[in-house]
């Protein structure tokens, strides 16, 4: 598998990880469970969908 084609599957799965309403979701399940509030990932996936985006589309290396 090219480090292109492993960057675009990772990409695909994340695409739902990066939406507000999954983030609120965990707030209001610790909230409801009594557990401490969890830290916000927005910016950590920002980066992560930025930086597999910057892969080249040729690029091969194994």
């Amino acid at each position: 598998m090219t480090i292109a084609r492993c960057a675009s599957g990772w990409r695909h799965a994340l695409e739902g990880a990066d939406d507000p309403r999954v983030e609120r979701y965990r707030q209001l399940l610790a909230v409801i469970n009594g557990w401490p509030a969890p830290p916000s990932l927005a910016l950590v996936f920002a980066w992560l969908s930025a930086a597999l985006r910057t892969v080249p589309a040729g690029y091969s290396k194994t």
